[in-house]
């Protein structure tokens, strides 16, 4: 299950298609800027833009139950429920982008959150800062082929 307690995998089969609302949302807030899109899909739809900025944000799996924990879930329920939403996220990539998560490539950082959501934030926004001032350095992963699955 992912956050809203939906399933990813039952997903509208035809989700990457470019014809598809979800796709042309993602790709119509892209072209717009100012906005925050958090996964379904987004990095690989917008892979292409070079006005993008894109972070992929984890923590070890000891953190993630921990703080899930801490707001008062059940141990098992919180290991259950993170191994499941990672499954599911890797399971979402290979289905609808053909590709392994996370493809390192197609991100500006990768960012441990483990340390705390404040030092996320600040790295994040000094992260974005720097490539303001070094445009150059933000076309590193444009135009790459994606982490195809290897059959």
């Amino acid at each position: 299950m992912d956050v809203t307690g939906v399933s990813i995998l039952a997903e509208d089969k035809r989700f990457c298609s470019p014809h598809s609302r979800r796709f042309q949302v993602i790709e119509s807030k892209g072209r717009e800027g100012n906005c925050v899109i958090v996964g379904r899909g987004g990095p690989y739809i917008l892979c292409h833009r070079d006005d993008t900025f894109r972070v992929f944000i984890y923590g070890s799996r000891e953190e993630k139950i921990r703080r899930l924990v801490k707001l008062k879930m059940d141990r098992a329920e919180a290991t259950c429920m993170v191994d499941t939403i990672d499954a599911e996220r890797a399971a979402f990539v290979r289905k609808y982008f053909a590709a392994e998560w996370p493809s390192r490539h197609l991100y500006h950082i990768l960012l441990n959150t483990d340390p705390g959501i404040e030092y996320a934030t600040e790295t994040i926004l000094a992260t974005m800062e720097a490539l303001e001032r070094y445009p150059q350095a933000a076309n590193h992963s444009q135009n790459t082929a994606l982490d195809l699955i290897r059959h």
